[in-house]
């Protein structure tokens, strides 16, 4: 068995034996510069030149986002002054169609005022309330024409009696229908005339005008008495036919009656408008509250006054009748001279004065 010994703090064989490396001794200067590789003629390495390249491009690199910023920039400004031009074409274009705008509602306002103008004017107006006057009174006469042409046949039956078909009697008995029409008719010609111009019987005939009134009511009232007789001589009387045949004729004397009145309205309402408003009085006084020299007439101007005088006389004299229209007293009075607004100021002073107020009327 071999023997160790100790080397060093490890056991090893004795036989071992202990190889100590020794260091390789460095080269000479001599041999560093033959073993040196060859420097470049102009001084720089290959890492240099490595490393002027990447400066060189990394220049570039640096250059090339300047020229795409300036172009960016160059881009927005053209945007900016595109935006602008489009501004101000958009500001001259919405100037345009606001001018457009003022000049349509300018010719609409002109246009309204003209038609206003035109349908406020006094000739318009009453132009209107004429063909409206017209239309009533159409309407109106038609009413009272086919209510006389219904109750024509049972007025011949009723004046023609037993007498014998064309027979002389029964030959005249048509004729009895038509004559109470006419007279009913002539009277309201008459009365729609006047109401027409603003001079109404109620208002210048007196006691007259219920003579007048009485007359139309009663020829109607005849014709439908005569009408509705022959009803009653039927073996049996059947009360719808009684009904109709006093129904129709009622409506014509509805309309007799009505018919001066509706025209009379209308022909104030014409009068009225060619009246001067600054002639017309604030209010109505009436003279029933009044002493006839009292206040009321002593602050109404010299001619009003003289008007009022004569409008009282003629009232008194029976020449016009009591609360006369300025209408009546402007053609009554004034005989259609001078000015209007005199006498429809005077008008509503007449009201309520009666004769027996003037001092010393007979």
């Amino acid at each position: 068995m071999s023997e160790f010994v100790r080397r060093g703090g490890l056991l090893v064989p004795a036989d071992v034996e202990t190889i100590v490396a020794r260091p390789t001794p460095k080269p000479g200067c001599a041999e560093v510069d033959e073993c040196a590789p060859e420097r470049p003629a102009d001084g720089y390495t290959g890492r240099v030149r490595e490393l002027e390249a990447a400066a060189a491009e990394a220049e570039r690199v640096r250059a090339l986002p300047s020229e795409a910023v300036l172009e960016r920039h160059q881009e927005l400004a053209e945007a900016d002054m595109l935006a602008e031009l489009d501004t101000k074409a958009r500001a001259r274009e919405l100037e345009r169609k606001g001018e457009r705008d003022t000049a349509e509602l300018v010719a609409a306002a002109k246009s309204a005022a003209g038609q206003r103008e035109r349908e406020t004017d006094v000739n318009v107006r009453a132009l209107q309330l004429g063909r409206r006057r017209r239309r009533w009174t159409l309407i109106g006469w038609a009413v009272l024409v086919l209510s006389m042409a219904y109750t024509c046949v049972n007025v011949q039956h009723f004046a023609a009696g037993t007498a014998p078909a064309w027979s002389p009697q029964w030959l005249v008995a048509w004729g009895v229908d038509p004559l109470l029409s006419a007279l009913v008719i002539g009277l309201l010609l008459a009365r729609g005339d006047l109401a027409a111009f603003g001079a109404a019987m109620s208002a210048t005939a007196g006691r007259a005008k219920h003579v007048i009134l009485g007359v139309e009511i009663g020829a109607l009232g005849a014709a439908l008495l005569m009408n509705v007789a022959p009803e009653f001589d039927a073996p049996r009387v059947r009360w719808q036919d009684v009904a109709l045949h006093i129904v129709v004729p009622l409506a014509g004397v509805a309309a007799a009656v009505v018919l001066p009145i509706v025209q009379g309205f209308y022909a104030e309402a014409i009068t009225g408008l060619y009246t001067d408003p600054s002639a017309r009085p604030q209010s109505t006084i009436n003279l029933r509250k009044h002493a006839e020299d009292g206040p009321a007439e002593a602050e109404l101007p010299e001619d009003v006054r003289t008007l009022l005088d004569a409008t009282k006389q003629a009232v008194a004299a029976g020449e016009l009748g009591t609360d006369p229209t300025g209408y009546a007293i402007y053609r009554h009075v004034m005989n259609g001279r001078g000015d209007r607004g005199r006498a429809y100021r005077v008008a509503p002073l007449v009201q309520g004065f009666r004769p027996r107020q003037v001092k010393g009327a007979a």
